[in-house]
């Protein structure tokens, strides 16, 4: 697909944008995007760096003829820029900020876009990259919506009592929660509970809200209570739509009706029969596939590209050429190698032969997608295609 460089007006000033053969904007410059801000926003300051930060689907393009790569940014990340740009000069009562942020939101909404799936609002709900609140007036812990889900900032909750939430996450009873939780409906599905962000500074690992509050239970009852509080919050002022979870004593059990006659009770023991086989039923046949999928992914220490392309319903070589495009690997000497600095998301898998006493020792080793890398290289696939497998359809193909 060819693409072109052109520019859109946005209050008299001209906004480079690369589009692609149907005229659809697929990155808006984001040095354009920041001068255009800085004009008007005094109150606090527009960075750069932190707005690639919070958007990590940046890249670098070429915005005129033997020129040099510029960071852009995509026209739906644009939206969640300039709100979150008004909420914050709502915040400090700048007005003409404000409503410079919400024409520039107008305005990217009108563009003709192309590439990503568009922002949805859910009625009365806001869409943000990253909220803070203070604990106890000195520690700070970060909520985001991330891809419809409530996140909340694990790294900074752990450090707060000098714990590390990948140790948490690491324990055999964390792993036993976390698939529970995923198989009875309780949180997210299991590769969408945990989500890390990278920074020499600034990474974090993430947990979707319902688990992060059961890490938050294992460090401290209060600190348990003022995160609850915080997610309350954030549904009060119209951040997210969801429901928190009541504690165990609050909540109302209906009494079990007390059989009058033999026909109320051999009525009543008749419909909990036909309940408990309607769950055996469903338990019985989804047992190959949970059987399967813990097989193939749960108790798989690696991955190969071919096997992460055939959960994308994707060829590798579609998919080599997608993250090449991304900057997340290469093509060198023949073969595919990831960049430095996505090398932390693979490992050497060694090559295994059996000799003829039944005896296995390596011949060799190969890069393979470490679990975090083959979520990594999912997430980044489905919010450029929205065609994508969902985790809970998709079941891995070996």
């Amino acid at each position: 697909m060819r693409r072109k460089i052109s520019t859109r007006t946005f209050e008299q000033r001209q906004i480079r944008v690369l589009t692609d053969d149907n005229g659809k904007v697929r990155w808006v410059n984001l040095r354009d995007i920041c001068s255009t801000l800085e004009r008007v926003v005094k109150s606090f300051s527009i960075d750069m760096e932190q707005i690639r930060e919070m958007f990590p689907m940046n890249t670098k393009i070429p915005f005129k003829e033997g020129g040099r790569p510029l960071w852009a940014i995509k026209p739906y990340d644009l939206q969640r820029l300039a709100q979150h740009y008004k909420e914050q000069a709502s915040q400090v009562k700048d007005g003409a900020a404000e409503e410079l942020c919400e024409r520039m939101d107008l305005w990217a909404c009108n563009l003709p876009k192309g590439g990503t799936q568009p922002i949805t609002r859910l009625p009365g709900a806001k869409t943000w990259p990253e909220k803070e609140f203070s604990y106890l007036g000195k520690h700070i812990v970060a909520f985001r919506s991330e891809n419809g889900l409530l996140m909340v900032n694990a790294t900074q909750m752990g450090q707060i009592f000098g714990k590390a939430a990948t140790q948490w996450l690491n324990l055999v009873p964390t792993k036993k929660l976390r698939k529970e939780m995923a198989i009875g409906g309780m949180s997210a599905t299991y590769d969408r509970q945990v989500m890390t962000t990278r920074g020499r500074s600034h990474g974090a690992t993430w947990l979707e809200y319902r688990l992060g509050l059961k890490f938050a239970e294992s460090l401290s009852l209060d600190f348990w209570d003022w995160c609850r509080d915080c997610i309350a919050e954030l549904i009060k002022y119209g951040y997210v739509i969801l429901e928190i979870e009541k504690d165990a004593e609050e909540e109302i059990i209906p009494e079990l009706p007390e059989p009058q006659t033999f026909e109320d009770a051999r009525q009543v023991i008749e419909r909990q029969w036909k309940e408990i086989c309607r769950l055996q039923t469903i338990i019985r046949e989804n047992k190959p596939k949970v059987d399967y999928y813990l097989h193939l992914v749960e108790r798989r220490p690696s991955f190969r590209s071919t096997q992460v392309a055939d959960e994308l319903g994707t060829t590798p070589r579609a998919l080599h050429h997608f993250l090449r495009e991304h900057e997340v690997c290469v093509f060198e000497n023949m073969k595919w190698v990831v960049t430095p600095k996505y090398q932390s998301l693979q490992c050497n898998a060694p090559y295994m032969r059996r000799n003829k006493h039944g005896r296995l020792y390596v011949i060799g080793f190969a890069k393979h997608w470490t679990k975090e890398g083959r979520q990594f290289v999912l997430e980044l696939w489905r919010a450029y295609h929205q065609d994508a497998p969902a985790d809970k359809d998709q079941i891995p193909v070996q």
